[in-house]
């Protein structure tokens, strides 16, 4: 399993929802991968977030280059270098449309 499916499956594990994922090489100076997800409110967010910086170094070794956002935001930035996640409280998700964005990337799922 690689890391964009393997993240896609702590989201699912951790009751997120609408979860996407894109392939931006060649189209983003930022990164090679965007995946977004939803949760319901801010403590399931804070525990996914959480959940996916321990799988990730635990099985993949890697480490979190950065983070940004509070749970009173509503939004998380993990970001891993080549993939950047963003984890959403659902009704903030629909004001930003982050997908719109990236149009132009190969959508994974």
């Amino acid at each position: 399993m690689d890391v964009i499916d393997r993240i896609k499956q702590v989201g699912e594990e951790k009751y997120a929802f609408d979860i996407r994922a894109m392939d931006v090489r060649g189209g983003s100076d930022i990164t090679d991968f965007y995946v977004i997800m939803s949760c319901k409110n801010d403590r399931q967010m804070k525990a996914l977030a959480w959940e996916i910086e321990k799988v990730l170094f635990k099985e993949f070794h890697v480490k979190m280059a950065h983070l940004d956002g509070e749970l009173e935001s509503h939004w998380i930035v993990m970001d891993y270098g080549n993939i950047i996640i963003h984890i959403f409280v659902s009704e903030l998700r629909e004001v930003y449309k982050l997908e719109e964005l990236w149009q132009k990337g190969k959508k994974i799922y």
